[in-house]
């Protein structure tokens, strides 16, 4: 991805600032911020995935969501000063340059611009959540599991772990079938029940860091609305 990011939301501040601003790598599995931080900086991503995760009492987490190139990541604190709800990962090597809350505050302020994208960004993730909350109330578990890996095939988060052969899709998976049981609302074994009956009518194939879409229009069908994400 290049450095014309940015203009995706419209603020000359927000470049200026990110031009200043020095790019930070993160390994596979490393975490930008963890949840309960007070919100010291947002990141910008640059290359590479995050996902947001949510920590039970009991230990285990949750995969809530995927940022990719071009997207913030930690300004929903930011932008309200409490304390993180989630935790950022890495999902693939990443790139991203790390604004501190003032100074993101600030353009905020001066960039009307930038105030009026980053205002929509946030209120299209909210109907995001919502309509995976209808979605866990109207879909069965091969449903839920059939919508998340067509958002893999469909959505342009994905493009850099993504590959077409022929009429076969290959994802570098950036998840565990544990993470994507979370991500779709459903058990683990739930889960594995799904992608197993998928493997048998030869719908998908997988291996460990590998999953391959063999029957793209098959897999739509099988999801609870076919409009893409």
């Amino acid at each position: 991805m290049t450095a014309t990011l940015p203009e995706a939301y419209g603020g000359e501040a927000l470049m200026t600032l990110l031009s200043e601003r020095p790019r930070r790598r993160f390994e596979t599995g490393s975490r930008l911020f963890h949840e309960g931080e007070p919100p010291i900086e947002a990141f910008f991503v640059f290359d590479g995935l995050v996902k947001l995760v949510k920590t039970a009492e009991d230990g285990t987490e949750s995969l809530l969501e995927f940022r990719g190139p071009g997207a913030f990541v930690g300004e929903r604190s930011v932008v309200d000063g409490l304390p993180r709800m989630t935790s950022g990962v890495a999902a693939t090597h990443t790139s991203v340059a790390p604004i501190p809350r003032d100074q993101l505050m600030t353009c905020i302020r001066r960039d009307a611009d930038l105030a009026l994208t980053m205002l929509t960004t946030l209120a299209g993730r909210v109907r995001n959540a919502v309509e995976h909350v209808l979605d866990l109330r109207a879909g069965n578990a091969a449903s839920l599991v059939a919508t998340r890996l067509m958002q893999l095939v469909r959505d342009p988060t994905f493009d850099s772990i993504r590959t077409e052969r022929d009429d076969t899709i290959e994802i570098d998976m950036p998840m565990t079938q544990a993470e994507l049981a979370s991500w779709a609302g459903i058990s683990h074994r739930s889960a594995a029940n799904v992608l197993q009956q998928f493997r048998d009518d030869s719908i998908i194939s997988t291996s460990r860091f590998q999953l391959e879409i063999r029957d793209p229009t098959e897999l739509s069908k099988r999801c609870i609305s076919t409009t893409p994400p």
